[in-house]
C-alpha cells in the first residue's frame, strides 16, 4: 500500500518513507520465517514512524498486521518486548501518546 503523505513533504519523510515501505516488504516475506512477534515488533516501529510523518492510515494499517501477524501482541508479547529494550519501550510510549492526541483531536 502506497503511503498517504501529501503536501509540501520534506526530502527526508520521502526518503524515510520509501525505506519504511522496503522494510514492510521485508517483513511480510519474513512471515513463517522469524518468530511472528519479531514481525509484529517491526511492524509496531513502522508504525512509529508513519504517525511521526503524520501519516495516520499507513501507521493503523501496520499496527493491525502486528495484531494480524502475532494475535494478542498488544496484550501480552509487546510487555515482554518493552522491558528487554529500553528504545523500543520510549517508541511505543511515544506512539500511545500520538494516538491518543489524534483520539483527543477527532473528539473535539
Amino acid at each position: 500500500m502506497a503511503h498517504n503523505l501529501h503536501g509540501d513533504i520534506p526530502t527526508e519523510h520521502i526518503e524515510l518513507a520509501a525505506e519504511l515501505e522496503k522494510l514492510e516488504k521485508f517483513f511480510d516475506s519474513k512471515i513463517g520465517i522469524f518468530e511472528n512477534c519479531i514481525i509484529a515488533k517491526g511492524f509496531t516501529c513502522c508504525s512509529y514512524d508513519w504517525y511521526s510523518m503524520g501519516d495516520e492510515d499507513k501507521g493503523a494499517l501496520l499496527l493491525e498486521k502486528a495484531e494480524k501477524v502475532c494475535p494478542g501482541y498488544f496484550n501480552k508479547e509487546i510487555d515482554g518486548h518493552m522491558a528487554e529494550d529500553q528504545i523500543f519501550n520510549a517508541l511505543v510510549k511515544q506512539l500511545i501518546s500520538i494516538i491518543l492526541e489524534l483520539a483527543g483531536e477527532i473528539i473535539k
